[in-house]
Order: structure tokens, then sequence, then C-alpha cells
């Protein structure tokens, strides 16, 4: 067997007491705030990567509620009640919804902000965006129970864990850090009622950007987020002109729903690493820069 062309670590296992652990979609968000862990939210196609864009611009992002692990017929009231209030004060507010079934409502209308994190680009500082996903966005509305959320991706991934590690050294609480997932779809077993076709799937991009986080962190792991952590080195480090991060998800189930509604780009934007140092937690309602005050 060759050797590998990284350095693993001591394996550490629960019974090490781990500190950060790893869960998957709505219901791993719902269970870890019930714990009381600080949550990280991870969905790099496409909701983080748009929310970092946008409040690394300045901007506030209410996340909207969808999807049916969210059981409350309330929880969508309060971001309903944001737009309402916020539309009176500013004019650079468009909710866009997650689900892709039709291109009309994915491909951005100019100057108008849109789950594409290239439509945040320009934005205005103090623009309230409201983001609809049924993924990042869900995950966020059923994790603000949580001592502290924070929503992360790619792009910011080591700064969110600087800061996630500072607050596991001044506290005893532990992290869990959510890899989003995708929705099954299909549109035939849609109209024959099979509600399976909405179960979460998968999604390598979200693996990877949880990854690109515990890596990053020294407290002891639970085997789930060790492995999750070690996956994302390896593929770092074995990246070579034919091999990377942006080809991976380039060529991912998830890469190719936005390639196939021309927006490529967004796949190839979302896959840059550590380009950004701004950390978003949420206060209230809404997700801002770690030290913005509302």
């Amino acid at each position: 067997m060759s050797a590998l062309p990284f350095t693993l670590p001591p394996f550490r296992d629960r019974t090490d007491c781990p500190r950060a652990h790893l869960e998957w979609g709505p219901r791993g968000a719902r269970r870890a705030a019930a714990r009381g862990d600080i949550v990280v939210i991870v969905d790099v196609l496409r909701f983080s990567t748009t929310t970092v864009t946008a409040v690394e611009r300045g901007a506030i992002v209410y996340p909207g509620a969808t999807g049916r692990e969210d059981d409350s017929e309330t929880a969508a009231e309060p971001a309903r009640r944001d737009e309402a209030e916020i539309a009176g004060r500013t004019a650079e507010v468009f909710v866009q919804t997650a689900r892709l079934a039709e291109p009309s409502e994915e491909i951005p209308a100019p100057n108008r902000p849109s789950l594409s994190p290239r439509s945040c680009l320009d934005l205005e500082p103090g623009t309230r965006l409201i983001l609809d996903s049924r993924n990042g966005a869900a995950c966020c509305r059923l994790g603000r129970a949580a001592p502290l959320l924070l929503v992360a991706c790619l792009r910011n991934a080591r700064a969110t864990a600087r800061f996630v590690a500072r607050q596991l050294e001044a506290s005893s609480l532990s992290l869990t850090v959510v890899a989003c997932g995708e929705r099954w779809t299909d549109a035939l077993a849609d109209k024959a009622g099979d509600e399976t076709e909405g179960d979460l799937r998968f999604a390598v991009e979200d693996y990877l950007g949880a990854g690109a986080i515990l890596s990053e962190l020294s407290c002891p792991l639970a085997s789930d987020a060790h492995v999750c952590a070690r996956a994302f080195q390896a593929c770092l480090t074995s990246q070579t002109n034919e091999f990377s991060l942006a080809a991976l998800l380039h060529d991912s189930a998830s890469g190719l729903e936005p390639r196939e509604r021309e927006l490529g780009e967004d796949v190839a934007f979302a896959a840059e690493l550590n380009r950004s140092e701004i950390v978003v937690i949420q206060q209230g309602e809404g997700l801002i820069r770690a030290e913005m005050k509302v």
C-alpha cells in the first residue's frame, strides 16, 4: 500500500468527549439546536454562499421558510412580518425560492438579487434581503433556537472555524456542523404522490464545506466529523490541474442543476476556498456580519 499524501493525526473517537459533531439536513439542525450546540449551517450550492456574499457587502439576510420538515404552521410568520416592514423602507428586497421548477425563476433579472451569489456582488450596504430555500434557509429556521447559529461555505470556512474555536474555548458548549444536503426531486413521482422523492440526498459540496470547517479545529471530533474533515483534507491535498474543488463541484449532481440554468459561474464562485474573512451569525431573525450591530 502506498503512503498517504498527508499525515493523519491520532483518531479521536466519541470516548474522548468530542466537542464537534456532524449532522445532515433540517432534522439535523433541529436536533443540534435542541441539544444546545453551536450550529453552523453549510449549504454551499447556494444558500450559504449567497448569504456570505450578501452579508460581506453589508446586507442583512432573512432566511425564508420552506420544506416539510418544518412542521410549525407559524414558522414563516416572523420572516413575512419582516418582509412587510422592510418593503416599506427599502426598495431592494426580493424573495426567491430555491425550488428549481422553472428556469425563469432561477435566472436573476438585472439588478435584482436572487439565490445566485453573483447577483449579490453589487448590493448596497444596509440592504435587507429575504432568501427562501428548502435546504439552507429551512435549516436556519429549524436551528434558530441554538445559542449561536452561523452560516458558512467554502469561501469563509477558515474564518468561521477560527471564530467557532474561540467560542468553544470560552465556553462548555459543543459544536454541530450541519451539512444541508439536497432533495430528491422527480416530477413523475411527485405527480404520482410518492412522498419519498422529496427526501434528503447526499451533497458532496456540503460534505466538503463541513469538512473545510472541521479540519481547522483542534478540539476532539466525533467519528463522523473526523472522517468528514479528513475527506476534505484528502481532496485538498490531491488537487491537480485536472482535479480540484471547482472541478468536483462542477461535475457533482448539485453542480449540474445551476449549470443547466446558465448559472455555471455560480459553481466556480462557490468553490473558491477561504476567499472571505467574514463570519455570518444569526441575530434575531436576521443573518449579519459577526461584528455588525442591528
